[in-house]
């Protein structure tokens, strides 16, 4: 369901600030790297047909101070945050963000969305600032809570009234994965996104991932689903992202690229033949992948690298 509106819809939420925090690691950040937030231009392309002004924020690629934030969310003045606690470790981030939004407009609705809130519901909605979170995918469930202004049975929320903390149903994950909207990168057209030193955007191919790894929480968080995108979705995707030239590379933020080592051919072949016939740029890429899917397919690690792949992150779990 796409929660259609009446046109003259007359919406509590008028403005709608996404936030990413402020959140840096030694791991990722030591090799400079700033990825635009898909999952919040995700969430912003389901509330683009609506009558209400949303904006991102990227606290962490501007490196912006408390002063600084607290001076953009007055700039601004939403009815409605949204924060992305997309790891339990960005959660202190993510807090003080609260507490400035809270001290600028006492009465502005913080709502938590992400990873951690999903698995830690009653904690996270322990934390005083925090009024209202969203667990699971974000898309339909932020849409739905700004056309009804009310997080009352609203799915996959959960959120505190009269003292009590309430958890509505989960909402069940997007069905129509072929036909998901594109994430709403004009929001963050002007930022300047990198790896090392090369322009970047990214791009989902997939959710999920069909493993089970004890370590990881993305079979959890996708009830161990893996659904993939169509590959002419992801062409037509990459067309779009060509219209600017100063973007060189592509990051694939699928959590297992090479799920299913002929679709990933099938897609280098299309990505050849549009850079052949001058479609799209001519883009590098890199992405996620695992070692038995480079064992199994060497083929497909020579198409990936005829299409431009240059760099893959290989989770070695065992020296096995």
């Amino acid at each position: 369901m796409d929660y259609q509106i009446l046109k003259n819809h007359d919406f509590t939420w008028k403005k709608v600030l996404l936030i990413k925090p402020n959140y840096r690691t030694t791991g990722l950040d030591y090799y400079n790297m700033d990825f635009p937030p898909i999952n919040l231009t995700y969430i912003a392309s389901y509330l683009n047909d609506l009558n209400v002004n949303v904006e991102i924020l990227d606290t962490k690629l501007k490196n912006l101070k408390s002063s600084q934030i607290k001076k953009k969310i007055k700039k601004f003045n939403p009815n409605i945050v949204g924060i992305s606690v997309f790891v339990s470790a960005a959660l202190k981030a993510s807090i003080d963000i609260a507490k400035i939004v809270k001290e600028v407009k006492p009465n502005c609705i913080v709502v938590f969305g992400g990873r951690h809130p999903t698995f830690e519901p009653d904690s996270t909605l322990n934390i005083d600032e925090v009024d209202i979170l969203v667990r699971g995918e974000g898309e339909l469930t932020f849409r739905e809570l700004i056309i009804k202004g009310t997080p009352d049975g609203v799915k996959g929320i959960s959120y505190k009234s009269n003292g009590k903390v309430i958890h509505n149903p989960d909402r069940p994950l997007l069905k129509d994965i072929e036909n998901i909207k594109f994430p709403l990168r004009e929001l963050t057209k002007k930022n300047k996104y990198r790896m090392f030193t090369v322009r970047l955007e990214t791009v989902e191919t997939s959710r999920g991932c069909p493993y089970t790894c004890k370590f990881c929480t993305t079979h959890i968080f996708n009830n161990q689903l893996w659904r993939a995108r169509p590959v002419e979705k992801i062409i037509i995707e990459l067309k779009f992202i060509s219209r600017n030239r100063k973007i060189t590379d592509i990051f694939f933020v699928d959590d297992n690229l090479t799920v299913n080592t002929n679709r990933i051919e099938r897609l280098c072949d299309r990505i050849i033949e549009c850079k052949q016939n001058k479609e799209i740029n001519d883009f590098k890429f890199f992405a996620q992948i695992r070692a038995d899917s480079v064992a199994k397919a060497p083929q497909m690690v020579k198409k990936m690298a005829e299409a431009g792949f240059w760099a893959v992150f290989i989770g070695i779990e065992s020296v096995n």
